[in-house]
């Protein structure tokens, strides 16, 4: 999302794939990728936040941080903050998650003389509303629903814009659309109630993507 911070919404609007896949500082996945471009991967990491450490959505928020060397912080009623800086390969996360509650060993270590500056920004909302649209999940009578739709209805819109089939904004209006119209709610309480929602919300974002027409950008 770094490298479309200052576009227009009609910038926006004409993003190509390739664009979009062009991460400035990190290498990753096409549709993770995708995901930074639209700022929806920390729509879901916000979810994931309130989720894991069972935090109020209205105590969480993004910031955008062009150089990506600060992943986190925690800020304390004290005063104190504490984030957690690490280099942009996806390898440090990944050993992590596999070897927690123990510590890899990895080869990395990040020399901070080498950073010339740390900055950070207020999203813009009205040209990246997934943030926006994870606080209204996690609000909503539903969250835990509306969050397996926003999952899912945002995988199907990302694939459909890296066929070039949708628009770039369009990938969050289809997400959007999704959840305003899903209307097979039930208790999550099970895999096989997640398995459920995330299927018909496939069904319905293919739907609602197949109403709008096949958008191609070049």
């Amino acid at each position: 999302m770094d490298h479309f911070l200052n576009y227009s919404l009609e910038q926006l609007r004409n993003i190509t794939v390739n664009q979009a896949l062009s991460h400035p500082t990190w290498k990753m996945g096409k549709k993770i990728s995708v995901d930074s471009a639209t700022m929806m991967n920390k729509a879901l990491e916000i979810i994931e936040a309130h989720h894991l450490f069972k935090i109020s959505p209205n105590r969480i928020e993004a910031v955008v941080h062009p150089e990506s060397i600060v992943h986190g912080v925690v800020v304390y009623q004290d005063g104190f903050s504490f984030a957690v800086l690490a280099e942009t390969d996806m390898e440090i996360p990944i050993a992590y998650a596999l070897s927690w509650p123990e510590r890899s060993t990895l080869n990395y270590k990040l020399d901070l003389t080498k950073q010339k500056k740390l900055t950070f920004q207020e999203p813009d909302h009205k040209c990246f509303s997934s943030l926006k649209l994870s606080m209204e999940v996690l609000n909503s009578s539903s969250p835990h629903t509306n969050s397996i739709v926003l999952n899912a209805a945002n995988e199907i819109a990302v694939n459909e814009f890296l066929k070039s089939r949708i628009g770039f904004l369009e990938v969050v209006e289809v997400v959007k659309s999704t959840i305003e119209n899903f209307d097979k709610y039930s208790d999550i309480n099970s895999l096989s109630d997640i398995i459920s929602v995330d299927f018909e919300s496939r069904i319905l974002a293919n739907e609602i993507i197949k109403s709008k027409g096949i958008c191609s950008v070049e």
